[in-house]
């Protein structure tokens, strides 16, 4: 798809790094329509490697920048949508697998964020029909695609993604941002029910590092 003097245009959430240096290494033009809810660490990151950034609206979340991306694409000449959010990139699918070998090829229980549903869990699933695939949500971060791939969404509040946050970066040493700490957050609450004793819950870490020091964590 892709050709010299193309312009690559991607609506990204708390992500686009990878594409950013990889558009930077083969020197193309980068268009990143993204939230302005992002932290000014990321927005730095993503320049840094020459990426344009196109904001939007924060309340609109991840609808709003592929609304603006395909804008951008029908008003540029040559514009190409690589459509990461669609789930087309096949990296999910090895790293899908290297985590069902990982662990013993035994997994009961998928907790996941909207990002991560897609092909992610239906990968998974195709290895195991009996995984159960838990959707973590909060009022600010809805499920709001593919939930007919998810079994059950539990619904928690932002205070409780952050305060789990704040307690993965004191025990485990881990930085990371509210995405994670919803996964964890209600990974943890389905933990303590009685029919899942016993069982091996994945919990997936989105948006590892730094880059979200400046809002509203404020580790």
């Amino acid at each position: 798809l892709i050709n010299k003097g193309n312009v690559l245009v991607e609506p990204v959430f708390k992500t686009g790094v990878g594409l950013a240096w990889m558009a930077c290494l083969k020197g193309y033009k980068l268009i990143l329509a993204i939230p302005d809810t992002v932290s000014k660490q990321h927005i730095s990151l993503l320049k840094s490697w020459g990426a344009i950034i196109a904001l939007t609206p924060g309340s609109k979340g991840v609808e709003g920048a592929v609304e603006k991306a395909k804008q951008l694409k029908d008003e540029i000449s040559g514009a190409v949508i690589l459509e990461q959010i669609a789930g087309h990139i096949v990296s999910k699918m090895s790293n899908a697998w290297d985590i069902w070998e990982y662990n013993d090829k035994i997994i009961d229980i998928f907790v996941t964020v909207d990002s991560a549903i897609s092909h992610f869990a239906g990968l998974l699933k195709t290895k195991n029909p009996a995984i159960k695939i838990i959707g973590a949500e909060t009022p600010e971060y809805p499920i709001t695609e593919n939930r007919d791939i998810v079994d059950e969404i539990v619904s928690i509040q932002n205070d409780d993604a952050l305060k789990t946050v704040k307690e993965l970066a004191v025990l485990e040493g881990l930085t990371v941002g509210i995405l994670s700490g919803m996964t964890v957050a209600v990974a943890t609450i389905i933990s303590k029910r009685e029919e899942n004793f016993g069982k091996t819950i994945l919990s997936i870490l989105p948006d590892p590092d730094g880059c979200y020091i400046s809002t509203i964590l404020n580790i």
